[in-house]
C-alpha cells in the first residue's frame, strides 16, 4: 500500500517489529502507519529529520534541535541541542541523538539524564 498525507517533504522513516510504520517528516509531524490511516503526532516546531521506535516509546528529533519521546499522543521534551538533529539509532537500553552541533546524546530509555559525549 502506499502511504500519503503528509504536507512536505518525507525526511524519515522506521519501522517497528510488529508491523508499525512512523514517517517523519519535512511539515513538522509524524505519521504512525498501521495501513493507509495515518495517526498523527504534532509537537515540533520545525522539520522532523528522524523516528525511531523503542520499547520506552517512539523518539523523533528536527531542525527546532530538540528530541522527543511520544508515548501517546503527546510528545515529551526530552532536551535540545544547538543545532539541528539529524538522526536518531537504539542502543541497548538507549537511544543516541547526533547533531549538527557535533554532539551525540545517549539517552536512557529508563528515563534518567543524557550522557553527552563530542562527536
Amino acid at each position: 500500500f502506499m502511504l500519503k498525507g503528509h504536507g512536505g517533504p518525507i525526511m524519515g522513516i522506521a519501522a517497528a517489529p510488529d508491523g508499525w510504520i512512523a514517517t517523519a517528516s519535512f511539515d513538522n509531524t509524524i505519521g504512525i502507519w498501521q495501513d493507509e490511516t495515518p495517526t498523527w503526532l504534532d509537537g515540533h516546531e520545525a522539520a522532523i529529520n528522524a523516528a525511531i521506535f523503542t520499547e520506552a516509546g517512539i523518539f523523533s528529533a528536527g531542525d527546532d534541535y530538540s528530541v522527543r519521546l511520544w508515548t501517546g499522543a503527546r510528545g515529551t521534551l526530552l532536551g535540545t541541542h544547538t543545532a539541528k538533529v539529524m538522526g536518531l539509532v537504539a542502543l541497548p537500553g538507549a537511544v543516541a541523538a547526533a547533531s549538527w552541533d557535533a554532539i551525540i546524546e545517549i539517552w536512557p530509555l529508563d528515563g534518567g539524564s543524557p550522557m553527552v559525549a563530542p562527536a
